[in-house]
């Protein structure tokens, strides 16, 4: 492979890497923010609250991802191991994420003084629980599932077990029957040798009077 091939694969992938956007969240919240009344209550402003937080929450793992990757591709730029096309689409990628956070903060602070410097510790709680508890969730659903499977091994063997005793309970039904008929011949057998004696014997004495 040669250096330029190489250089110009490098190039593309990093360009495609940087190629984000926004979660659908921001579209809700601004939605449901514009068809809110002139005058909002208490239930109004909480709801508000919900809609920014689950755009937070959506917006960390694009947050992560850039401060995982941003290091990386600063080094690379200041070696010139990425063209000015890559480049031009990370300094996009970095600025649309910087301005989503200020935007966020500032929304959080629209709605509740102070809470702009707390809404994404808030959001990064909320995430992990909900994290911890889609985790709990799926390994209690795969609890379940070898359970099941489990329940059904049981059951295949029950089964498998009761056909068993249904064929030896066959085959002793088979056997008795074939003793029972050898013994129904034997006896049979000796009968007609004993009629065959008798008359034989009778036979005999005739003769003896004659």
């Amino acid at each position: 492979m040669s250096t330029l091939f190489f250089k110009q694969s490098v190039f593309s992938y990093l360009s495609d890497e940087y190629n984000l956007q926004l979660p659908p969240e921001v579209d809700h919240y601004y939605d449901f923010k514009e068809n809110l009344p002139d005058v909002l209550t208490e239930n109004h402003l909480k709801e508000l609250k919900n809609q920014l937080i689950k755009r937070a929450i959506s917006d960390i793992p694009m947050i992560l991802y850039m401060q995982d990757k941003s290091p990386g591709t600063y080094r690379l730029y200041s070696k010139a191991m990425i063209n000015e096309n890559a480049w031009r689409n990370f300094q996009k990628a970095e600025q649309l994420v910087c301005e989503e956070i200020e935007q966020v903060q500032q929304e959080a602070e629209e709605i509740e003084k102070g809470w702009g410097d707390q809404i994404w510790s808030h959001a990064m709680q909320f995430r992990k629980l909900i994290m911890t508890r889609t985790a709990q969730q799926e390994k209690e659903k795969e609890a379940a599932k070898q359970q099941k499977k489990a329940a059904q091994r049981e059951k295949e063997k029950a089964k498998k077990k009761e056909k068993k005793a249904v064929e030896q309970e066959k085959t002793a039904d088979e056997i008795a029957a074939e003793l029972i008929a050898e013994e129904e011949k034997a006896v049979e057998k000796r009968a007609k040798k004993s009629t065959q004696q008798l008359l034989q014997t009778k036979k005999s004495t005739d003769s003896l009077s004659t």
